[in-house]
């Protein structure tokens, strides 16, 4: 398939990241690596290159950016990505530190990810918020698995004592050059979420990995990550709630002969289905929450027998279900009725607690892929407040019109809000506006020549001001006028 550059989206070293357009015309992203040196140094770049490729096309996961297409013109080899909208590094540098509860929500996805991996043999290397990507619905996934280091992918070509990665974000053992495993990956993670919760990176001291000020539900679950001694760390499937000692298993090919294995008992093929859906979910729900966000530290540790039962029993709820509600008793005896869609005391995933009552009433309305048409309106909400709505907009011009015409894009926020409109020309910002308080906005482009067509393919953004507005369930209304 051909790819159509549009725009660049970064660049560094010997790769540039580009913005395309694929034979369908979806956009796509392209990293473009130049493969120059010597004969043998050429072999060795392409040797690299694909075996990238090969990691990301086994470690299917949605917490993974995933690779479609390789395709090697003879002199750049050129990998192919879905388009992701922006990193953790620019969000965060966008919106200031994020709510804990995003946190906590990224690093559900970005865990869960880093736990495949590990449980196949791979270890990245080189985790940090640039290498933290959203799609255009904000779901956050690990890219850039080109340092990572495997056992059984095409070994040797960066040696796994050498130091590799990004300083600011290594584990200390791994800054000292020794070999790093997957404990330095759930290490980086911590540095990474603890730089979206404070916009601080860690700062590692003789004594210890003095992490700032941490919000009170994070701050011990990101202490145990960022422990300096590599031993103690927890694994990011025990971070996550899966049981200590998680073996690593190398993927086996085709999707029935897959095995499933949890703290050494196999699950056979033809029940790994039914099993692993209950026992992620209710694992998933149950257990970040408690762990990610923490338990009280007089809370004694329950025996495991018991902590398989209650896991078993929340799992079978989900089954259920579809949603999870812990319920208890009142002074009454009676079943007190549970707060909606919560787990305990937090919201269950993807729900939100925006009026401050008792209970999660809120979930996204945002679907990705709508385009801004000539008159008719679009409506979405930015749930959570910190979350990025993104569309885009085809704009078919006329030479005819010579230096006239204008592309208007008018956003209302939900009032007592403050929302920010802005377009965007590939990753280069043309326009923006800000509505308030129900008060319409509107940003507008002008024809970029005299001379030309100038047909434009823009994308279009909805943030909310933090700084000044608050969250909503409501929707914004997006409208497009004028062209040229």
């Amino acid at each position: 398939m051909s790819y159509d550059v549009v725009g660049v989206l970064g660049r560094g070293g010997s790769a540039v990241v580009e913005l395309a357009v694929d034979g369908d015309g979806r956009l796509v992203a392209t990293k473009r690596v130049a493969v120059t040196g010597s004969a043998a140094q050429m072999h060795v770049a392409r040797r690299r290159l694909l075996r990238e490729a090969e990691i990301l096309r086994r470690l299917a996961h949605p917490g993974i950016v995933p690779i479609l297409d390789v395709v090697d013109d003879g002199a750049d080899v050129i990998l192919v990505f879905p388009a992701m909208r922006e990193s953790l590094e620019d969000r965060v540098g966008r919106l200031g530190p994020l709510p804990p509860g995003e946190v906590i929500r990224i690093g559900g996805v970005l865990l869960a990810g880093l736990a495949t991996a590990h449980r196949h043999g791979v270890v990245h290397r080189d985790i940090k918020p640039a290498n933290v990507l959203f799609d255009e619905a904000g779901r956050p996934a690990l890219s850039d698995f080109g340092v990572a280091v495997t056992r059984e992918i095409t070994g040797g070509l960066t040696p796994p004592d050498y130091a590799v990665g990004t300083p600011r974000w290594m584990a200390p053992e791994q800054a000292r050059g020794e070999p790093a495993g997957p404990s330095s990956d759930v290490f980086s993670l911590a540095a990474t979420l603890h730089y979206a919760a404070t916009g601080q990176v860690p700062s590692v001291e003789p004594r210890g990995v003095v992490t700032g000020d941490l919000p009170a539900g994070l701050r011990r679950p990101l202490e145990r990550m960022l422990d300096p001694r590599p031993e103690r760390r927890p694994s990011a499937a025990a971070v996550l709630g899966g049981l200590e000692g998680t073996t690593v298993t190398p993927m086996l090919t085709g999707g029935s002969g897959q095995a499933s294995v949890r703290s050494g008992v196999s699950v056979r093929p033809e029940r790994a289905g039914a099993l692993g859906a209950a026992a992620v979910a209710g694992r998933t729900l149950a257990r970040v929450v408690s762990r990610l966000l923490g338990s009280p530290s007089d809370r004694p540790e329950r025996p495991r027998r018991r902590r398989l039962a209650v896991g078993a029993a929340l799992a079978a709820v989900v089954a259920a279900a579809g949603v999870v509600a812990l319920v208890g008793f009142g002074p009454s005896g009676r079943p007190a009725v549970p707060p909606l869609h919560t787990v305990g005391k937090a919201c269950a995933p993807g729900w939100y607690n925006l009026d401050g009552t008792p209970g999660c009433e809120s979930r996204p309305d945002y679907v990705a892929g709508i385009a801004l048409t000539q008159g008719a309106a679009v409506h979405a909400n930015l749930v959570p407040l910190s979350a990025t709505d993104s569309f885009t907009t085809h704009v078919k011009g006329s030479a005819g019109n010579f230096c006239w015409g204008s592309l208007r894009v008018t956003l209302t926020a939900p009032a007592s809000t403050a929302e920010q409109l802005s377009i965007w020309k590939g990753t280069r910002k043309v326009a923006d506006a800000v509505s308030t308080n129900g008060t319409p906005a509107t940003a507008t482009v002008d024809k970029p020549s005299c001379f030309g067509a100038d047909s434009e393919d823009l994308q279009i953004s909805v943030t909310a001001v933090a700084a000044t507005g608050a969250a909503s369930a409501n929707d914004f209304t997006l409208t497009r006028n004028g062209g040229w």
